[in-house]
Formats: structure tokens, sequence, C-alpha cells
């Protein structure tokens, strides 16, 4: 069977997230063959995005897989062998009034009717699409099939250091709530290494809470990992994840973990994680005051972290994708 992942060319600014993601799943193909397919250019303005669209139209195979972002990519596709993958809808929440509208119908409700089959990364993902969509998600064409993991995220133990431990925070765009994470650790003796480039605001919030702060941009997956090992916690108390990938690499590498209780990291910490309303600054830091403070209970997150990734684990993410494949390629012939 041929499988065709068609994927955005992505932005001279970098983001690689979802190409990381399928590059894993074809790494652990079984009974499928699989061809790459990159969109012709970026996904910007009225006429680019129509080429795209066109030139996803002329690929043949068993199933085309369009992997995400670029969903209008499905547009002009025959239905039959066509799979989409929406990883959440959060690209909904900002934009008002027309440009809300537009992306509803071109993003969304439009693509749902254009595929045979819709796959999405949670069980809230798929909530809020149907929530949003109405009746173009039927059920019975969009799964749930979640994200897997590196195989680069190994357990890698550590002595946890109580009396100053190092942080790890993860991401900087608005939904990832650093501004008030860092008012959460004011008065903790602790330094913060954060992985993204953070604004002037979210700087002047740690120089406020007197956090030591290192950042670091640009890294590539193993010094990603490098930054798990050296960390004590993992604080990712984010407002809004279609997944929250970070919650399973921390788990894997053997990290306790303070996550948001909202939107899907209730469902992808498996209960192997400390849970705190991420818009509650003083709940947040009671979170990380915990996790410092209970050894046993670090160490039961830790221990009960390892068996949750096991969820995730490539191989098994891969062999779902294959059966999905399968399904929509019968149908279609």
């Amino acid at each position: 069977m041929k499988v065709v992942h068609y994927q955005r060319k992505p932005r001279a600014a970098g983001n690689y997230s979802i190409e990381s993601v399928f590059a894993l799943v074809r790494s652990r193909a079984r009974a499928v063959t699989y061809e790459l397919r990159v969109a012709p250019c970026e996904s910007t303005g009225l006429w680019r995005r129509l080429a795209i669209a066109w030139d996803a139209a002329r690929v043949r195979a068993d199933a085309v897989h369009v992997t995400g972002d670029i969903h209008f990519a499905v547009l002009l596709r025959r239905r039959h062998g066509t799979v989409l993958t929406i990883h959440d809808v959060g690209f909904l929440a900002r934009p008002p009034g027309l440009k809300r509208w537009l992306l509803a119908q071109f993003w969304l409700i439009l693509p749902l009717k254009r595929a045979a089959l819709v796959t999405t990364v949670s069980a809230f993902s798929q909530a809020e699409i149907q929530r949003l969509a109405g009746g173009a998600a039927p059920a019975a064409t969009l799964r749930v099939v979640p994200v897997a993991v590196a195989d680069a995220f190994v357990r890698q133990d550590k002595a946890f250091d109580a009396a100053r431990p190092r942080i790890l925070i993860l991401g900087t765009a608005p939904n990832k709530n650093v501004e008030r994470m860092a008012a959460a650790l004011a008065g903790i003796p602790c330094v913060v290494a954060l992985i993204g480039r953070p604004s002037a605001t979210q700087r002047a919030a740690f120089a406020a809470a007197a956090v030591p702060l290192e950042v670091f941009v640009g890294l590539d997956e193993a010094a990603v990992v490098a930054q798990y090992a050296a960390a004590d916690l993992v604080l990712f108390a984010s407002t809004y994840e279609g997944f929250g990938l970070p919650i399973v690499e921390a788990q894997r590498v053997g990290r306790p973990v303070v996550a948001g209780d909202a939107a899907s990291m209730p469902d992808v910490a498996g209960g192997a994680a400390c849970l705190v309303d991420p818009f509650d600054t003083a709940a947040i830091r009671r979170g990380v005051e915990r996790v410092i403070a209970d050894r046993a209970y670090r160490e039961d997150l830790v221990a009960r972290g390892f068996l949750n990734a096991a969820r995730f684990d490539a191989a098994c993410i891969a062999a779902q994708y294959e059966a999905l494949y399968a399904e929509v390629a019968a149908k279609a012939r």
C-alpha cells in the first residue's frame, strides 16, 4: 500500500513539530510504502494557497494524508482516499469577525467534508472540532490518533535539587502562560530554563519575580533532550493545548510535571502530573511547591509517568495510522 504524506512548506522562521511527528510515523513503516511530498510554497495569501490545493489535488496513492496546518489542501481532491489531520482548533480562538468565519470555513468545515477520514490528536480536540463544526464532523469519520514521542526522549535519572531546582518551561506563545508561571515562582529559590524566544513582557515578568532566567532558542532535538535531562521539574501550566507533547517527553525522561488542568492536558498526563488551574497564579505556585517539598509525591509522579508515556510509543502510533490507511484505501477501491 502506498501512502503519501502531504505536508506544509515550513516557514523561514521555522516550524517543524508536525513534520517531526510524521517523520517518526514513517520510520516505523510495516505494511506501508511512504512518500513525502512538500507543498510548493508557504501558506500565505490566496494565490499561494490555491497553488497548494491544486498541487495536492494531483497526488495519487492508495491514501493521501494532509498532515496538518494546511487543511485547505484537501479542498480540490477527490474525497475517497484522502486523510486529513487537524491537530487542534486553537487557530479559531483569537481572530475576530470575518477572518474567523473564513478560517472556520476553509480550515475546518469545508476540509472536514472533503476528507474520507479525519484524525486529531486528543479526545479534547475531537470534542472541540465537533462542537465548532457541528454536522460537518460526523463521529464515524473523526478519529483520535495521539502524537508519538521521539526515540531520543529516554530515561535519564537525576538527583532532585530541592534547595534550588532547575525548572524547565517550554514555549512562549500566548497559550503557554509564561507571565503567570513567572509570577507563580516569585520567592521560590530556583532557576528557569526557557526554550523559546521570550517577549519583552515575558522577560519583565521574570525580572519582577526575581527569578533567574536562561533562554534557549533554535535547539535541535538532542539539545532539547539535554534540557529535559538537566531539569529537576517541568512546568507546563498552559491554558490551551491540542495535545501537550512536553508532558509526555518529560515523563519519558523521568521528570515530574506540573501541568495545566485545561484542554487536553489531563488526558495526556494520564494521572501522572500535578495538575493546576493555569489561570490561578497561586494554584500554580502551590503545585510547584508541592513537587519540590514532597519527595514521595514527586517520585510517584515520575514512576506513573513512565507507565503513561508508553501509550505514546512511536511503533504503536504508526500501527494506528497504518490501520486507518488500510481502511481508507479499501473504501476507495
